[in-house]
């Protein structure tokens, strides 16, 4: 299972659909806090984020998340210069 959580729509629907595509199951949240508030972290599972479209502090949320699950994260930005 990946959890994508991208809040721009058509980057969203791109990375759920080639995710899908390489056949892995795809659960999709708009916003952290939606991820956050409706997933069950009893499956083997990992997120892909957007740092750039998330409302939280990226730091914060992973480790919210790690408290939640041991959870794998891989964290993407369009740019190359994203400050932290």
């Amino acid at each position: 299972m990946v959890n994508v959580v991208v809040g721009e729509r058509a980057l969203h629907a791109s990375l759920a659909e080639l995710l899908q595509r390489c056949g892995w199951k795809v659960e999709s949240f708009h916003a952290a806090s939606q991820f956050l508030a409706n997933k069950s972290f009893g499956a083997p599972s990992c997120a892909v984020l957007d740092i750039e479209s998330l409302e939280l502090d990226w730091f914060a949320l992973h480790e919210r998340m790690n408290a939640l699950a041991m959870l794998p994260i891989i964290f993407a930005a369009g740019r190359k210069d994203v400050a932290g």
